[in-house]
């Protein structure tokens, strides 16, 4: 270390004619000639017979203080001149300083990562500024592979900011400031929540409600496996395993995983009933929908909206009144197993105005369903022409025709060509009309 030391430089400028026994005598004295850039030099005045003084630095004025404090921006060979100033003399005294650049610390862009038994984090931290070799020490310590080397690795529990201060080879410490830190943030670990396990019938589907907590505030999801999933990559897929599968979610939040929460679906190897209904017109105006389902159904649930019903009928069969009124409908028929397995059948029909004026011409059709052929029998004489023809839901004629009546004799029509569906039968005699609704089966 080098001692204090003290300069005298007397160059003895006189203002007009000295007074006998007047000296000016300017020095001061300072700790050592090399500092730290940004250090604070301590001159210490020791000039004689002066009453002001002024501190120059590189020819700049910096202080008229008796003694100077002065922190040095940047390295360099700085010149210091104190000048002391008697009433009609003055002295000066200069030295010149060494100050040494300061290690400039840049501690990095901050890092996440995830909590317990995930990988840490290698800081990425530069010096630039100074010449090594550079000593080197973050605070705080712990979570840290070694606090005392550059690009430390890092895996704290917690969220920690740390601080890299660096000392160069002249020994010259880095000044602490934002720059000389960074932030390893541990990001709370996501839970993924994939539902409860859950029953499916054989060739069925169900829509996957999985939640996250925690994280966030975005969560990214993955099913696996994918087969049977309509896109393993969102929370609420729609799944059709066509055997028991368990899906495993993991959920991602700021790059950190979840453990995996998983659902089974148990698929139920057996056929499900199969929805199918029959129309029958036992009476004028009454229109009946017997279950015709196949796969022994135990649970059915007819919806008429033709008047609306005012709860569903649970039962194998359902009536339904006309009230004169044309009226476009829609029959439902949902049919369960024991198990619960099940199937819908919805089917929309049309009813004209004033179904049934005829209703004293007793009219009979079969089969009904019927398939290619259908039998039309009046069953008391009619005299004169019958004029008849079959419409379908939308009231669209499909069928028509002219025949002599033959008491006795039915009337047979062919049905090759038309689809399977609910059509309305229209036959005119003496004057007088009559419906019937038949249903052609597939």
């Amino acid at each position: 270390m080098i001692k204090p030391f003290t300069l005298f430089f007397c160059l003895g400028i006189l203002f007009g004619a000295p007074l006998m026994g007047q000296t000016v005598t300017a020095s001061f004295s300072a700790p050592a000639p090399t500092l730290c850039s940004r250090d604070t030099l301590f001159l210490t005045n020791t000039s004689t017979g002066a009453l002001t003084y002024e501190w120059w630095v590189d020819g700049s004025l910096v202080s008229t203080a008796v003694d100077l404090n002065w922190v040095p921006t940047g390295a360099g060979m700085p010149l210091i001149e104190l000048v002391a100033l008697g009433a009609n003399a003055s002295d000066t005294a200069a030295a010149t300083f060494n100050v040494l650049p300061i290690p400039v610390v840049t501690g990095g862009p901050n890092q996440s990562i995830c909590p317990d038994s995930a990988p840490g984090v290698l800081i990425g931290a530069t010096i630039t500024g100074a010449p090594g070799p550079y000593t080197y020490q973050w605070s705080p310590s712990a979570g840290l592979n070694d606090s005392t080397i550059l690009n430390a690795f890092a895996r704290p529990d917690s969220t920690t900011t740390y601080t890299l201060t660096a000392i160069s080879g002249g020994g010259c410490p880095s000044q602490p400031d934002s720059n000389s830190t960074v932030t390893v943030f541990v990001q709370d670990l996501p839970i993924a929540l994939a539902g409860n396990d859950t029953a499916l019938c054989d060739a069925d589907t169900i829509q996957l409600n999985a939640t996250a907590l925690g994280g966030g505030p975005q969560f990214f999801y993955n099913w696996f496996p994918a087969i049977g999933l309509s896109n393993p990559s969102i929370p609420n897929p729609r799944a059709y395993p066509n055997q028991t599968t368990t899906y495993a979610l993991t959920v991602f939040s700021n790059g950190c995983p979840s453990f995996s929460d998983s659902i089974t679906i148990h698929v139920l190897n057996q056929p499900g009933p199969s929805a199918n209904f029959a129309l029958s017109n036992p009476a004028p105006q009454v229109y009946q929908f017997q279950d015709a389902s196949a796969g022994s159904p135990v649970k059915w649930y007819w919806e008429l909206n033709c008047p609306a019903l005012s709860a569903p009928v649970v039962n194998t069969a359902a009536t339904w009144t006309d009230t004169l009124s044309a009226c476009d409908f829609e029959v439902c028929l949902t049919v369960t197993d024991t198990v619960g397995c099940g199937d819908r059948l919805c089917d929309s029909l049309s009813v004209p105005v004033g179904v049934d004026p005829g209703a004293d011409i007793p009219l009979v059709v079969y089969p009904n369903p019927a398939r290619r052929w259908l039998q039309v029998e009046v069953q008391r004489g009619i005299a004169g022409e019958m004029c008849w023809e079959m419409v379908d839901g939308l009231g669209k004629r499909v069928l028509e025709g002219r025949e002599m009546a033959n008491a006795g004799e039915p009337l047979r029509l062919d049905l090759t060509g038309l689809d399977a569906g609910m059509y309305w039968l229209r036959l005119e005699a003496e004057g007088k009309w009559v419906s019937r609704a038949v249903w052609v089966a597939p």
